[in-house]
């Protein structure tokens, strides 16, 4: 979809249409295959490209609704990243999995009733 790729676990590479969010601190690296400590994941819910013949851009947006990402206390969601996986253990159990890219930012406290939207821009040029 993207062209480009970060890091790969397998030479097979797959759509990247899921969002995985955590509570790693450590800064991206182009050795990244996964988030720091995952603590919730989801598959994109919308995708929005607006391009020309020289350029473009594509918007990917996942909402994780109350309860997704903790139902008990409230989680200081500090990282995400772009997968070509939808499953909901990346990299775990020899599931291949591939990053198109991380980021870390500063902490948005996730509490059991509270909704958090993750949207990455993609500038192509």
């Amino acid at each position: 979809m993207f062209g480009v790729v970060r890091n790969t676990n397998n030479p097979t590479v797959g759509v990247f249409t899921a969002v995985a969010v955590g509570i790693g601190t450590g800064g991206p690296t182009v050795q990244d295959n996964d988030v720091g400590t995952q603590k919730g994941h989801k598959v994109l819910a919308t995708t929005d490209i607006v391009s020309t013949l020289t350029h473009g851009n594509v918007k990917l947006t996942a909402t994780f609704n109350p309860g997704k990402i903790t139902n008990s206390t409230t989680q200081a969601i500090t990282e995400a990243g772009l997968f070509d996986n939808t499953s909901s253990n990346l990299g775990a159990n020899g599931t291949s999995v591939n990053m198109f890219a991380r980021q870390t930012f500063s902490a948005i406290n996730v509490g059991t009733a509270d909704t958090l939207t993750v949207t990455w821009t993609i500038n192509i040029n």
